[in-house]
Protein backbone atom coordinates (compact mmCIF):
# COMPACT_ATOMS: atom_id res chain seq x y z
CA UNK A 1 0.00 0.00 0.00
CA UNK A 2 3.02 2.33 0.40
CA UNK A 3 3.79 4.64 -1.23
CA UNK A 4 1.86 6.15 -4.11
CA UNK A 5 4.60 8.75 -4.75
CA UNK A 6 7.09 5.93 -5.37
CA UNK A 7 8.48 5.46 -8.88
CA UNK A 8 9.75 1.91 -8.39
CA UNK A 9 8.43 -0.51 -11.03
CA UNK A 10 6.80 -3.76 -10.03
CA UNK A 11 4.76 -6.24 -12.03
CA UNK A 12 2.92 -9.24 -10.74
CA UNK A 13 0.13 -11.30 -12.19
CA UNK A 14 -2.71 -12.58 -10.04
CA UNK A 15 -5.40 -15.07 -10.98
CA UNK A 16 -8.45 -16.30 -9.10
CA UNK A 17 -9.90 -18.39 -11.88
CA UNK A 18 -10.75 -21.32 -9.61
CA UNK A 19 -12.83 -19.14 -7.28
CA UNK A 20 -16.36 -18.03 -8.04
CA UNK A 21 -17.93 -14.99 -6.41
CA UNK A 22 -21.38 -14.54 -7.92
CA UNK A 23 -24.11 -17.21 -8.12
CA UNK A 24 -24.86 -16.44 -11.79
CA UNK A 25 -21.19 -16.58 -12.78
CA UNK A 26 -20.35 -17.80 -16.27
CA UNK A 27 -18.65 -21.20 -15.76
CA UNK A 28 -14.89 -20.98 -16.05
CA UNK A 29 -14.81 -23.41 -18.98
CA UNK A 30 -17.25 -21.18 -20.88
CA UNK A 31 -15.22 -18.01 -20.54
CA UNK A 32 -13.34 -16.87 -23.61
CA UNK A 33 -10.04 -15.23 -24.40
CA UNK A 34 -9.74 -12.30 -26.75
CA UNK A 35 -7.63 -12.59 -29.91
CA UNK A 36 -5.32 -9.79 -31.01
CA UNK A 37 -3.09 -10.08 -34.08
CA UNK A 38 -3.68 -13.82 -34.02
CA UNK A 39 -2.68 -14.20 -30.36
CA UNK A 40 -5.23 -15.56 -27.87
CA UNK A 41 -5.03 -14.02 -24.39
CA UNK A 42 -7.10 -13.05 -21.33
CA UNK A 43 -8.19 -9.46 -20.82
CA UNK A 44 -5.36 -7.88 -18.84
CA UNK A 45 -6.35 -5.51 -16.03
CA UNK A 46 -3.44 -3.28 -14.97
CA UNK A 47 -3.74 -2.17 -11.33
CA UNK A 48 -1.81 -0.08 -8.86
CA UNK A 49 0.07 -2.21 -6.35
CA UNK A 50 -1.65 -0.84 -3.23
CA UNK A 51 -4.72 -2.45 -1.66
CA UNK A 52 -7.21 0.28 -2.58
CA UNK A 53 -6.34 0.04 -6.27
CA UNK A 54 -6.28 -3.76 -6.22
CA UNK A 55 -9.77 -3.93 -4.71
CA UNK A 56 -11.21 -1.66 -7.42
CA UNK A 57 -9.45 -3.65 -10.15
CA UNK A 58 -10.67 -6.92 -8.63
CA UNK A 59 -14.26 -5.65 -8.72
CA UNK A 60 -13.77 -4.96 -12.42
CA UNK A 61 -12.02 -8.28 -13.01
CA UNK A 62 -14.71 -10.36 -11.33
CA UNK A 63 -17.43 -8.73 -13.41
CA UNK A 64 -15.43 -9.03 -16.63
CA UNK A 65 -14.99 -12.76 -16.05
CA UNK A 66 -18.11 -13.92 -14.22
CA UNK A 67 -20.71 -11.67 -15.86
CA UNK A 68 -19.26 -10.74 -19.25
CA UNK A 69 -17.68 -14.16 -19.71
CA UNK A 70 -14.05 -13.27 -20.50
CA UNK A 71 -10.94 -14.70 -18.92
CA UNK A 72 -8.84 -12.06 -17.19
CA UNK A 73 -5.60 -11.55 -15.36
CA UNK A 74 -4.49 -8.82 -12.97
CA UNK A 75 -1.10 -7.12 -13.18
CA UNK A 76 0.29 -4.92 -10.39
CA UNK A 77 2.43 -1.87 -11.07
CA UNK A 78 3.45 1.08 -8.93
CA UNK A 79 2.55 4.19 -10.96
CA UNK A 80 -0.11 5.47 -13.34
CA UNK A 81 2.62 6.08 -15.91
CA UNK A 82 3.68 2.43 -15.81
CA UNK A 83 0.09 1.31 -16.30
CA UNK A 84 -0.47 3.62 -19.26
CA UNK A 85 2.71 2.32 -20.86
CA UNK A 86 1.50 -1.25 -20.30
CA UNK A 87 -1.70 -0.48 -22.20
CA UNK A 88 0.50 0.72 -25.05
CA UNK A 89 2.47 -2.54 -24.96
CA UNK A 90 5.56 -0.88 -23.47
CA UNK A 91 7.80 -1.77 -20.55
CA UNK A 92 9.48 1.61 -21.04
CA UNK A 93 9.07 4.47 -23.54
CA UNK A 94 11.82 2.90 -25.65
CA UNK A 95 10.65 -0.71 -25.47
CA UNK A 96 7.23 -1.36 -26.98
CA UNK A 97 5.72 -4.41 -28.67
CA UNK A 98 2.27 -5.24 -29.99
CA UNK A 99 -0.21 -6.49 -29.21
CA UNK A 100 -0.33 -5.39 -25.59
CA UNK A 101 -1.17 -8.02 -23.00
CA UNK A 102 -2.90 -5.40 -20.81
CA UNK A 103 -6.12 -3.75 -21.91
CA UNK A 104 -7.80 -2.02 -18.94
CA UNK A 105 -6.38 0.35 -16.31
CA UNK A 106 -8.54 1.74 -13.52
CA UNK A 107 -7.81 4.80 -11.33
CA UNK A 108 -5.37 6.60 -13.62
CA UNK A 109 -4.17 9.91 -12.13
CA UNK A 110 -4.45 12.83 -14.56
CA UNK A 111 -0.87 14.17 -14.25
CA UNK A 112 0.53 10.89 -15.58
CA UNK A 113 -1.23 11.40 -18.90
CA UNK A 114 0.81 14.52 -19.70
CA UNK A 115 4.23 13.13 -18.80
CA UNK A 116 6.58 13.13 -21.78
CA UNK A 117 7.31 9.42 -21.30
CA UNK A 118 3.70 8.68 -22.20
CA UNK A 119 2.88 11.49 -24.62
CA UNK A 120 5.84 10.61 -26.84
CA UNK A 121 4.65 7.01 -27.09
CA UNK A 122 1.03 8.06 -27.66
CA UNK A 123 1.95 10.48 -30.44
CA UNK A 124 3.86 7.76 -32.27
CA UNK A 125 0.96 5.31 -31.92
CA UNK A 126 -1.67 7.74 -33.24
CA UNK A 127 -5.11 6.11 -33.36
CA UNK A 128 -3.76 2.93 -31.75
CA UNK A 129 -2.69 4.72 -28.55
CA UNK A 130 -4.48 3.95 -25.24
CA UNK A 131 -7.80 5.75 -24.83
CA UNK A 132 -9.38 7.57 -21.89
CA UNK A 133 -12.94 6.23 -21.58
CA UNK A 134 -14.15 8.39 -18.72
CA UNK A 135 -14.24 9.24 -15.05
CA UNK A 136 -14.46 6.77 -12.18
CA UNK A 137 -16.62 9.28 -10.32
CA UNK A 138 -14.25 10.11 -7.47
CA UNK A 139 -11.03 12.17 -7.21
CA UNK A 140 -7.58 11.21 -5.98
CA UNK A 141 -6.49 14.06 -3.69
CA UNK A 142 -2.96 14.22 -2.28
CA UNK A 143 -1.69 16.67 0.34
CA UNK A 144 -2.40 17.73 3.91
CA UNK A 145 -5.20 15.85 5.68
CA UNK A 146 -6.74 16.62 9.08
CA UNK A 147 -8.24 14.05 11.43
CA UNK A 148 -12.00 14.37 11.69
CA UNK A 149 -12.10 14.28 15.51
CA UNK A 150 -9.82 17.32 15.78
CA UNK A 151 -11.72 19.07 13.01
CA UNK A 152 -15.07 18.63 14.75
CA UNK A 153 -13.73 19.83 18.09
CA UNK A 154 -12.29 22.99 16.52
CA UNK A 155 -15.53 23.58 14.61
CA UNK A 156 -17.61 23.25 17.76
CA UNK A 157 -15.43 25.67 19.75
CA UNK A 158 -14.65 28.30 17.11
CA UNK A 159 -17.10 27.85 14.25
CA UNK A 160 -14.13 27.43 11.92
CA UNK A 161 -13.52 24.41 9.71
CA UNK A 162 -9.99 23.00 9.57
CA UNK A 163 -10.85 21.46 6.21
CA UNK A 164 -10.20 24.94 4.73
CA UNK A 165 -6.86 26.75 4.66
CA UNK A 166 -8.11 30.09 6.06
CA UNK A 167 -8.90 28.48 9.42
CA UNK A 168 -5.12 28.13 9.98
CA UNK A 169 -4.21 31.83 9.61
CA UNK A 170 -2.02 32.46 12.67
CA UNK A 171 -2.72 36.20 12.59
CA UNK A 172 -6.31 35.53 13.60
CA UNK A 173 -6.65 32.00 14.95
CA UNK A 174 -4.82 29.45 17.09
CA UNK A 175 -5.30 26.02 15.50
CA UNK A 176 -2.12 24.82 17.25
CA UNK A 177 -4.13 24.64 20.47
CA UNK A 178 -6.24 21.87 18.93
CA UNK A 179 -3.63 19.92 16.97
CA UNK A 180 -0.47 17.96 17.78
CA UNK A 181 2.69 20.07 17.84
CA UNK A 182 6.40 19.48 17.24
CA UNK A 183 7.00 19.04 20.96
CA UNK A 184 4.89 15.85 20.91
CA UNK A 185 6.95 14.05 18.25
CA UNK A 186 9.79 11.64 19.06
CA UNK A 187 12.77 13.13 17.20
CA UNK A 188 14.42 9.71 16.94
CA UNK A 189 11.69 8.69 14.48
CA UNK A 190 12.63 11.47 12.05
CA UNK A 191 15.23 11.73 9.31
CA UNK A 192 17.51 14.72 9.07
CA UNK A 193 16.77 17.24 6.33
CA UNK A 194 20.02 16.19 4.67
CA UNK A 195 18.69 12.63 4.43
CA UNK A 196 15.21 13.54 3.24
CA UNK A 197 14.10 16.84 1.73
CA UNK A 198 17.58 17.85 0.49
CA UNK A 199 17.79 14.58 -1.44
CA UNK A 200 14.19 14.35 -2.65
CA UNK A 201 13.87 18.01 -3.70
CA UNK A 202 17.34 19.45 -4.47
CA UNK A 203 15.94 22.72 -5.89
CA UNK A 204 13.22 23.25 -3.29
CA UNK A 205 14.98 26.03 -1.34
CA UNK A 206 15.81 28.15 -4.37
CA UNK A 207 12.28 27.74 -5.71
CA UNK A 208 10.80 28.58 -2.30
CA UNK A 209 12.90 31.75 -2.00
CA UNK A 210 12.02 32.95 -5.50
CA UNK A 211 8.31 32.33 -4.96
CA UNK A 212 7.83 33.65 -1.42
CA UNK A 213 10.78 35.99 -0.80
CA UNK A 214 11.19 34.41 2.65
CA UNK A 215 14.98 34.52 3.05
CA UNK A 216 14.77 33.41 6.70
CA UNK A 217 13.45 30.01 5.61
CA UNK A 218 16.54 29.13 3.57
CA UNK A 219 20.31 29.18 3.87
CA UNK A 220 23.22 29.20 1.43
CA UNK A 221 25.93 26.68 2.15
CA UNK A 222 28.32 24.44 0.27
CA UNK A 223 27.61 26.33 -2.94
CA UNK A 224 23.83 25.88 -2.91
CA UNK A 225 20.54 26.88 -1.31
CA UNK A 226 18.88 24.64 1.30
CA UNK A 227 15.83 24.84 3.53
CA UNK A 228 16.83 26.08 6.97
CA UNK A 229 15.78 23.25 9.29
CA UNK A 230 15.31 23.45 13.05
CA UNK A 231 17.28 20.80 14.92
CA UNK A 232 18.20 19.55 11.42
CA UNK A 233 14.83 17.77 11.20
CA UNK A 234 11.97 20.24 11.05
CA UNK A 235 11.30 22.99 8.55
CA UNK A 236 9.07 25.56 10.30
CA UNK A 237 6.82 27.95 8.37
CA UNK A 238 7.19 31.70 9.08
CA UNK A 239 4.01 31.78 11.20
CA UNK A 240 5.57 29.70 14.02
CA UNK A 241 9.32 30.02 13.41
CA UNK A 242 9.82 32.01 16.60
CA UNK A 243 8.68 29.04 18.71
CA UNK A 244 9.07 25.87 16.65
CA UNK A 245 8.00 23.53 19.44
CA UNK A 246 4.51 25.06 19.14
CA UNK A 247 4.27 24.51 15.39
CA UNK A 248 1.61 22.04 14.24
CA UNK A 249 3.47 18.83 13.32
CA UNK A 250 3.03 17.39 9.82
CA UNK A 251 5.06 14.25 9.18
CA UNK A 252 5.54 12.73 5.73
CA UNK A 253 7.26 9.55 4.61
CA UNK A 254 10.99 9.09 4.19
CA UNK A 255 10.94 10.68 0.72
CA UNK A 256 9.74 14.07 2.02
CA UNK A 257 6.45 13.42 0.26
CA UNK A 258 4.74 16.52 -1.08
CA UNK A 259 7.20 18.98 0.46
CA UNK A 260 7.85 21.05 -2.68
CA UNK A 261 4.36 22.66 -2.80
CA UNK A 262 3.54 22.32 0.90
CA UNK A 263 6.27 24.63 2.23
CA UNK A 264 5.03 27.40 -0.08
CA UNK A 265 1.36 26.84 0.81
CA UNK A 266 2.22 27.13 4.51
CA UNK A 267 4.14 30.37 3.95
CA UNK A 268 1.61 32.02 1.64
CA UNK A 269 -1.34 31.27 3.95
CA UNK A 270 0.34 32.01 7.29
CA UNK A 271 -0.10 28.50 8.63
CA UNK A 272 1.71 27.68 11.92
CA UNK A 273 3.03 24.30 10.77
CA UNK A 274 6.35 22.48 10.52
CA UNK A 275 7.28 19.60 8.20
CA UNK A 276 9.49 16.56 8.80
CA UNK A 277 10.12 13.11 7.30
CA UNK A 278 9.77 9.83 9.18
CA UNK A 279 12.69 7.38 9.11
CA UNK A 280 10.57 4.90 7.11
CA UNK A 281 6.97 4.22 6.12
CA UNK A 282 6.30 2.15 9.23
CA UNK A 283 7.38 5.05 11.43
CA UNK A 284 5.24 7.38 9.32
CA UNK A 285 2.15 5.27 9.97
CA UNK A 286 2.87 4.90 13.68
CA UNK A 287 3.46 8.63 14.16
CA UNK A 288 0.33 9.55 12.20
CA UNK A 289 -1.81 7.13 14.20
CA UNK A 290 -0.29 8.29 17.47
CA UNK A 291 -0.68 12.02 16.86
CA UNK A 292 -4.12 11.77 15.18
CA UNK A 293 -3.78 15.36 14.10
CA UNK A 294 -2.54 16.26 10.61
CA UNK A 295 -0.56 14.29 8.04
CA UNK A 296 0.51 14.14 4.45
CA UNK A 297 -1.68 11.49 2.81
CA UNK A 298 -3.54 10.63 -0.36
CA UNK A 299 -6.81 8.99 -1.25
CA UNK A 300 -8.14 6.48 -1.96
CA UNK A 301 -5.84 4.39 0.22
CA UNK A 302 -6.38 1.82 2.96
CA UNK A 303 -3.60 2.93 5.34
CA UNK A 304 -5.85 5.09 7.49
CA UNK A 305 -9.25 3.94 6.21
CA UNK A 306 -10.24 2.79 9.68
CA UNK A 307 -9.85 6.42 10.78
CA UNK A 308 -11.55 9.52 9.41
CA UNK A 309 -9.36 12.07 7.64
CA UNK A 310 -10.38 15.02 5.46
CA UNK A 311 -8.18 16.84 2.92
CA UNK A 312 -7.43 20.50 3.58
CA UNK A 313 -8.74 22.63 0.72
CA UNK A 314 -6.57 25.48 -0.61
CA UNK A 315 -7.43 28.20 -3.17
CA UNK A 316 -8.46 26.90 -6.58
CA UNK A 317 -5.62 25.61 -8.73
CA UNK A 318 -3.79 28.22 -10.81
CA UNK A 319 -2.01 26.43 -13.63
CA UNK A 320 -0.11 29.54 -14.77
CA UNK A 321 1.49 29.93 -11.32
CA UNK A 322 2.17 26.23 -10.90
CA UNK A 323 3.98 26.12 -14.24
CA UNK A 324 6.37 28.75 -12.84
CA UNK A 325 6.93 26.83 -9.61
CA UNK A 326 4.69 29.12 -7.54
CA UNK A 327 2.43 27.10 -5.25
CA UNK A 328 0.02 29.64 -3.79
CA UNK A 329 -2.96 27.52 -4.82
CA UNK A 330 -3.92 23.89 -4.39
CA UNK A 331 -3.11 21.07 -6.80
CA UNK A 332 -5.32 20.27 -9.75
CA UNK A 333 -7.71 17.58 -8.53
CA UNK A 334 -9.91 15.74 -11.00
CA UNK A 335 -11.77 12.43 -10.92
CA UNK A 336 -9.60 9.39 -11.51
CA UNK A 337 -9.90 8.00 -15.02
CA UNK A 338 -10.45 4.65 -16.71
CA UNK A 339 -8.26 3.84 -19.71
CA UNK A 340 -8.27 1.03 -22.27
CA UNK A 341 -6.01 -0.20 -25.03
CA UNK A 342 -7.34 0.92 -28.41
CA UNK A 343 -7.63 -2.59 -29.83
CA UNK A 344 -9.99 -3.75 -27.07
CA UNK A 345 -12.86 -1.95 -28.82
CA UNK A 346 -12.71 -4.35 -31.76
CA UNK A 347 -12.55 -7.60 -29.79
CA UNK A 348 -14.45 -7.02 -26.52
CA UNK A 349 -16.91 -4.21 -27.03
CA UNK A 350 -19.08 -5.11 -24.02
CA UNK A 351 -16.01 -4.98 -21.80
CA UNK A 352 -15.30 -1.49 -23.11
CA UNK A 353 -18.88 -0.39 -22.41
CA UNK A 354 -18.60 -1.82 -18.91
CA UNK A 355 -15.40 0.12 -18.18
CA UNK A 356 -17.03 3.30 -19.49
CA UNK A 357 -19.95 2.87 -17.08
CA UNK A 358 -17.87 1.88 -14.01
CA UNK A 359 -18.43 4.63 -11.42
CA UNK A 360 -18.29 4.97 -7.66
CA UNK A 361 -18.72 7.94 -5.33
CA UNK A 362 -16.20 9.11 -2.72
CA UNK A 363 -18.55 7.80 -0.04
CA UNK A 364 -18.74 4.40 -1.76
CA UNK A 365 -14.97 4.12 -1.85
CA UNK A 366 -14.47 5.22 1.76
CA UNK A 367 -16.99 2.66 2.99
CA UNK A 368 -15.51 -0.07 0.78
CA UNK A 369 -11.98 0.52 2.09
CA UNK A 370 -13.11 0.89 5.71
CA UNK A 371 -14.94 -2.43 5.49
CA UNK A 372 -11.87 -4.03 3.92
CA UNK A 373 -9.58 -2.88 6.74
CA UNK A 374 -12.04 -3.92 9.44
CA UNK A 375 -12.58 -7.37 7.92
CA UNK A 376 -8.89 -8.15 7.55
CA UNK A 377 -9.53 -10.07 4.31
CA UNK A 378 -7.53 -9.98 1.08
CA UNK A 379 -8.48 -7.55 -1.74
CA UNK A 380 -10.19 -10.21 -3.84
CA UNK A 381 -12.42 -11.27 -0.94
CA UNK A 382 -13.31 -7.65 -0.18
CA UNK A 383 -14.16 -7.03 -3.84
CA UNK A 384 -16.37 -10.11 -3.89
CA UNK A 385 -18.13 -9.15 -0.66
CA UNK A 386 -18.90 -5.70 -2.06
CA UNK A 387 -20.32 -7.16 -5.27
CA UNK A 388 -22.56 -9.52 -3.34
CA UNK A 389 -24.07 -6.67 -1.30
CA UNK A 390 -24.26 -3.94 -3.99
CA UNK A 391 -25.93 -5.76 -6.85
CA UNK A 392 -28.24 -2.86 -7.73
CA UNK A 393 -25.22 -0.64 -8.18
CA UNK A 394 -23.00 -2.76 -10.41
CA UNK A 395 -25.76 -4.18 -12.61
CA UNK A 396 -26.14 -0.67 -14.06
CA UNK A 397 -22.54 -0.91 -15.33
CA UNK A 398 -23.11 -4.11 -17.29
CA UNK A 399 -24.29 -3.48 -20.85
CA UNK A 400 -27.09 -5.57 -22.32
CA UNK A 401 -26.10 -8.20 -24.86
CA UNK A 402 -28.09 -6.23 -27.43
CA UNK A 403 -26.99 -2.74 -26.44
CA UNK A 404 -24.75 -2.25 -29.46
CA UNK A 405 -22.38 0.66 -29.98
CA UNK A 406 -21.43 2.51 -33.14
CA UNK A 407 -19.55 0.27 -35.55
CA UNK A 408 -21.57 -2.76 -34.47
CA UNK A 409 -25.10 -4.05 -34.96
CA UNK A 410 -27.72 -6.54 -33.80
CA UNK A 411 -27.38 -10.21 -34.73
CA UNK A 412 -29.60 -13.22 -34.02
CA UNK A 413 -28.58 -16.52 -32.48
CA UNK A 414 -27.13 -17.71 -35.81
CA UNK A 415 -25.10 -14.54 -36.26
CA UNK A 416 -27.35 -13.07 -38.93
CA UNK A 417 -27.82 -9.32 -38.85
CA UNK A 418 -31.31 -8.24 -37.80
CA UNK A 419 -33.11 -4.91 -37.55
CA UNK A 420 -35.22 -5.51 -34.43
CA UNK A 421 -33.90 -5.82 -30.90
CA UNK A 422 -36.62 -8.36 -30.16
CA UNK A 423 -35.04 -10.70 -32.72
CA UNK A 424 -31.47 -10.17 -31.51
CA UNK A 425 -29.21 -12.15 -29.20
CA UNK A 426 -25.97 -10.18 -29.41
CA UNK A 427 -23.97 -7.51 -31.23
CA UNK A 428 -21.34 -7.99 -33.93
CA UNK A 429 -19.03 -5.69 -35.82
CA UNK A 430 -20.45 -4.44 -39.12
CA UNK A 431 -18.66 -6.08 -42.08
CA UNK A 432 -17.81 -4.41 -45.40
CA UNK A 433 -20.98 -3.60 -47.33
CA UNK A 434 -22.79 -2.51 -44.16
CA UNK A 435 -22.69 0.50 -41.86
CA UNK A 436 -23.71 0.95 -38.24
CA UNK A 437 -26.92 2.95 -37.91
CA UNK A 438 -28.62 4.06 -34.69
CA UNK A 439 -31.97 2.44 -33.99
CA UNK A 440 -33.57 3.62 -30.74
CA UNK A 441 -31.09 2.75 -27.96
CA UNK A 442 -28.92 0.42 -30.02
CA UNK A 443 -27.32 0.13 -33.47
CA UNK A 444 -28.01 -2.05 -36.49
CA UNK A 445 -25.75 -2.94 -39.41
CA UNK A 446 -27.67 -1.66 -42.43
CA UNK A 447 -26.80 -2.66 -45.99
CA UNK A 448 -25.29 0.11 -48.05
CA UNK A 449 -27.93 1.41 -50.46
CA UNK A 450 -27.47 1.23 -54.24
CA UNK A 451 -25.14 3.98 -55.37
CA UNK A 452 -22.97 3.62 -52.25
CA UNK A 453 -20.38 1.26 -50.79
CA UNK A 454 -18.28 0.46 -47.71
CA UNK A 455 -15.07 -1.56 -47.81
CA UNK A 456 -14.05 -1.61 -44.13
CA UNK A 457 -15.18 -3.25 -40.88
CA UNK A 458 -16.97 -1.29 -38.16
CA UNK A 459 -17.96 1.63 -40.38
CA UNK A 460 -20.60 4.14 -39.33
CA UNK A 461 -21.55 5.31 -42.82
CA UNK A 462 -21.54 4.24 -46.49
CA UNK A 463 -19.74 6.34 -49.08
CA UNK A 464 -21.35 7.45 -52.32
CA UNK A 465 -19.91 6.16 -55.58
CA UNK A 466 -18.05 8.89 -57.43
CA UNK A 467 -18.96 10.03 -60.97
CA UNK A 468 -17.86 7.41 -63.49
CA UNK A 469 -18.69 4.57 -61.08
CA UNK A 470 -21.84 2.85 -59.83
CA UNK A 471 -23.06 0.22 -57.38
CA UNK A 472 -26.07 -1.60 -58.70
CA UNK A 473 -26.77 -3.75 -55.63
CA UNK A 474 -27.34 -3.18 -51.92
CA UNK A 475 -24.44 -4.14 -49.69
CA UNK A 476 -21.72 -3.24 -52.19
CA UNK A 477 -18.14 -3.28 -50.94
CA UNK A 478 -16.83 -1.32 -53.90
CA UNK A 479 -18.06 0.70 -56.87
CA UNK A 480 -17.83 -0.53 -60.47
CA UNK A 481 -16.47 1.52 -63.35
CA UNK A 482 -18.90 2.31 -66.17
CA UNK A 483 -18.01 0.17 -69.21
CA UNK A 484 -16.87 1.48 -72.56
CA UNK A 485 -19.79 3.24 -74.21
CA UNK A 486 -21.34 4.20 -70.84
CA UNK A 487 -20.99 7.11 -68.43
CA UNK A 488 -22.12 8.27 -64.97
CA UNK A 489 -22.18 12.04 -64.67
CA UNK A 490 -23.02 12.36 -60.96
CA UNK A 491 -22.38 10.71 -57.59
CA UNK A 492 -24.43 7.90 -56.03
CA UNK A 493 -25.63 6.38 -59.32
CA UNK A 494 -26.88 2.80 -59.46
CA UNK A 495 -26.60 2.42 -63.25
CA UNK A 496 -24.63 4.01 -66.08
CA UNK A 497 -26.15 5.94 -68.98
CA UNK A 498 -25.55 4.38 -72.40
CA UNK A 499 -24.00 6.43 -75.18
CA UNK A 500 -26.02 4.53 -77.83
CA UNK A 501 -29.66 5.06 -78.69
CA UNK A 502 -31.53 2.09 -80.11
CA UNK A 503 -30.66 -1.56 -80.51
CA UNK A 504 -29.06 -1.04 -83.92
CA UNK A 505 -26.37 1.14 -82.28
CA UNK A 506 -25.30 -1.46 -79.69
CA UNK A 507 -21.58 -2.13 -79.81
CA UNK A 508 -20.80 0.84 -82.04
CA UNK A 509 -20.22 3.37 -79.24
CA UNK A 510 -17.29 3.75 -76.88
CA UNK A 511 -15.91 6.36 -74.48
CA UNK A 512 -12.57 7.77 -75.47
CA UNK A 513 -10.33 10.79 -75.42
CA UNK A 514 -7.12 12.05 -76.94
CA UNK A 515 -4.11 11.10 -74.84
CA UNK A 516 -2.79 14.28 -73.27
CA UNK A 517 0.83 13.26 -73.65
CA UNK A 518 0.73 12.75 -77.41
CA UNK A 519 -2.05 15.02 -78.56
CA UNK A 520 -3.13 12.75 -81.41
CA UNK A 521 -3.35 9.26 -79.95
CA UNK A 522 -6.90 8.23 -79.08
CA UNK A 523 -7.43 5.96 -76.07
CA UNK A 524 -10.61 4.36 -74.79
CA UNK A 525 -11.61 5.06 -71.18
CA UNK A 526 -13.77 3.08 -68.76
CA UNK A 527 -15.38 5.04 -65.98
CA UNK A 528 -16.44 8.02 -68.08
CA UNK A 529 -17.76 10.91 -65.97
CA UNK A 530 -19.49 12.76 -68.81
CA UNK A 531 -21.44 12.11 -71.99
CA UNK A 532 -18.92 14.32 -73.75
CA UNK A 533 -16.58 11.32 -73.82
CA UNK A 534 -19.05 9.27 -75.89
CA UNK A 535 -17.71 8.58 -79.40
CA UNK A 536 -18.09 6.12 -82.22
CA UNK A 537 -15.72 3.19 -82.07
CA UNK A 538 -12.73 3.05 -84.35
CA UNK A 539 -13.97 1.94 -87.78
CA UNK A 540 -17.10 4.05 -87.58
CA UNK A 541 -17.95 7.73 -87.57
CA UNK A 542 -20.73 9.96 -86.34
CA UNK A 543 -23.40 10.97 -88.81
CA UNK A 544 -26.57 12.79 -87.72
CA UNK A 545 -26.40 11.46 -84.14
CA UNK A 546 -25.70 7.85 -85.09
CA UNK A 547 -22.58 5.83 -85.66
CA UNK A 548 -22.09 4.66 -89.24
CA UNK A 549 -19.59 2.07 -90.44
CA UNK A 550 -16.60 3.60 -92.09
CA UNK A 551 -17.20 3.36 -95.91
CA UNK A 552 -14.75 2.05 -98.42
CA UNK A 553 -12.09 4.57 -99.32
CA UNK A 554 -12.04 6.20 -95.90
CA UNK A 555 -10.41 5.88 -92.53
CA UNK A 556 -12.22 6.29 -89.16
CA UNK A 557 -9.65 6.49 -86.31
CA UNK A 558 -12.22 7.27 -83.59
CA UNK A 559 -13.57 10.33 -81.80
CA UNK A 560 -16.23 10.53 -84.54
CA UNK A 561 -13.65 11.37 -87.22
CA UNK A 562 -13.87 10.43 -90.93
CA UNK A 563 -10.80 10.75 -93.17
CA UNK A 564 -10.79 10.05 -96.95
CA UNK A 565 -7.97 7.97 -98.32
CA UNK A 566 -5.94 9.23 -101.31
CA UNK A 567 -7.76 8.64 -104.60
CA UNK A 568 -11.24 8.94 -103.14
CA UNK A 569 -13.71 11.76 -102.82
CA UNK A 570 -17.16 12.18 -101.39
CA UNK A 571 -19.85 14.76 -101.04
CA UNK A 572 -20.90 15.71 -97.53
CA UNK A 573 -24.35 14.26 -98.13
CA UNK A 574 -23.04 10.83 -99.18
CA UNK A 575 -20.03 10.50 -96.99
CA UNK A 576 -20.34 6.75 -96.68
CA UNK A 577 -20.52 6.05 -100.45
CA UNK A 578 -17.44 5.51 -102.61
CA UNK A 579 -17.02 7.97 -105.50
CA UNK A 580 -14.12 7.36 -107.95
Amino acid sequence: MFPRPSQVFFLFSMSYGAQTCLPEAVPQESRSNITLEGISMPIGVSSGDWDAAIIISEIAGILVSEILGYTYRLGLESTSLDRLLRLAGCTSPDSCTTPSSYHVAMEIYGPATILSEFTSVASQMGDTAPQNVGSMGYPGPEGIFVFEERRQQYLADTGLDLAYYFAYNASWFHPENYLATVSEVNMDQLLSCGQSVDVAWPDIAWQYLNSTGDSDGVEFRQGGWYLKCWEDKWWPAPACRSNVSKCIAIVAGDGAWGMRPLVQLAAFHNMPVAFASAVNVDAYEILTRTLKSMAFWWAPDTTFSDLELTPVVFPQHNEAEHSKGIFRTGPFVEPLQNWISADLVNVANRAVRFVQEFRLSEHDVRELLRTHVQSGTDPHASACAWLQTHRDQWTAWVPSQTECTVGRGLVDEQGNFVALRADAEDCAICPPGRASERSASTFICSLCQVGSFQNSFGASYCSECEPGTISANEGSTQCTLCRLGEFANRSAMSSCFSCSVGAEQEGMWTTSEVAAESGNHIIEREGAKSGSLCACRSGSFLWKGSCKLCPRGSRCPGLNQLELLPGYFSSREAAWNRVD
